[in-house]
């Protein structure tokens, strides 16, 4: 997830391609809601750790080859489809009519594929360089999110993630 990924970036700026990262809000440490492109980063999750990594391999390797306007890193939240988990899953049990149990402690900025999608094709298509990020304007938390999402289902029962007998959406780092 690091090396190769770095490598494959590195060997397309030095052919003076332009490339976008996508990365995370993970790798900060929700100690702050308003995140900046030079807030300091502090991942607290495996996977924000290893975008953090990445995110300064190729800016150093951008930074010091001067090949900085080819690079560009999208920090990202949580993308909510009814394609991708946790919804998706959360759909599968409202349609068996199946308790689903949802931590009531782990919060996102939720936004949506379109969203997505149209900042991607803004960056490409200009060519914009530099760190970006997205986010929804609201946080929630999973329980409630699931919520407002199946219209205050009353499959869903809150609980904490320390309670849940399986890894939760992004591992803590150990």
């Amino acid at each position: 997830n690091v090396t190769n990924t770095s490598s494959l970036i590195e060997k397309f700026l030095l052919k003076k391609i332009f490339v976008l990262f996508i990365s995370t809000n993970l790798v900060f440490n929700n100690s702050k809601k308003k995140r900046f492109e030079k807030t300091f980063k502090k991942p607290v999750t495996n996977y924000g750790f290893m975008k953090s990594i990445c995110e300064d391999k190729i800016q150093n390797f951008s930074k010091i080859n001067k090949l900085n306007n080819y690079l560009s890193i999208l920090r990202i939240s949580k993308v909510l489809s009814s394609d991708l988990d946790p919804v998706k899953s959360w759909k599968k049990n409202v349609e068996k009519k199946k308790i689903c149990n949802v931590p009531s402690d782990i919060f996102c900025c939720p936004i949506d594929m379109d969203s997505l999608n149209r900042t991607i094709y803004k960056i490409l298509n200009n060519s914009h360089s530099g760190i970006f990020h997205l986010t929804g304007l609201k946080e929630y938390n999973y329980f409630s999110l699931a919520k407002k999402i199946f219209n205050n289902s009353h499959l869903f029962c809150p609980i904490y993630s320390k309670d849940r007998n399986k890894k939760i959406y992004n591992s803590k780092i150990k």
